[in-house]
């Protein structure tokens, strides 16, 4: 994509994402073209829609990666074991059924409780983490909201509440983040 297209792009994509395509989050045009066309598409949530944003999200630091699913070991992220390997596929199929059921009323939350179920399948060999915050910008999106933008100064927050495995207070950082960054205050 050259330079014009890029700027085109950015120009039709809607409520707020410009705002944020140069950020420290991902300045990346890409980026944000595909969770805008994973976004507009409005069809349920599948196993391949996930595997393309984590695609997306390591293609610049391990692009053979992208998209594979882990099949073996266990594997431990900070003091929590994830799902074993062999049990991935299950817990996946498990978990696509639970994003494409009836939804919490308060989106904002199951947009966090999603980012947490993923991170703790961990299912990718890199790149789980990234591809949990695209899931849930996408569901964000989805429901109305802009994206959020992942600040290096929130991280320790967010990595607070990942590591108590804390998803009510996951969710008030996402809220509260959503709620700041819609008002243009930042956070």
């Amino acid at each position: 994509m050259n330079r014009n297209e890029a700027a085109e792009q950015e120009r039709r994509l809607a409520g707020g994402m410009r705002r944020f395509a140069s950020t420290e989050f991902n300045a990346d045009t890409n980026f944000w073209y595909v969770l805008e066309w994973q976004h507009m598409q409005r069809s349920p949530i599948t196993l391949e829609m996930i595997r393309e944003l984590n695609r997306v999200a390591v293609r610049r630091q391990n692009p053979r990666a992208g998209g594979l699913i882990r099949q073996h070991g266990r594997m431990m992220v900070g003091q929590h074991e994830v799902v074993p390997g062999e049990h991935v596929a299950t817990e996946m199929s498990i978990f696509i059924h639970w994003l494409n059921g009836p939804r919490a009323e308060n989106s904002i939350a199951f947009a966090a409780e999603a980012h947490v179920r993923l991170v703790r399948i961990h299912p990718f060999l890199d790149g789980n983490g990234r591809t949990a915050r695209l899931l849930l910008n996408l569901i964000l999106r989805r429901a109305g909201h802009a994206p959020v933008l992942m600040r290096k100064g929130w991280r320790d927050n967010y990595n607070e509440a990942m590591r108590n495995n804390n998803v009510g207070a996951f969710a008030q950082e996402i809220t509260n983040l959503v709620m700041a960054q819609s008002s243009g205050t930042g956070y």
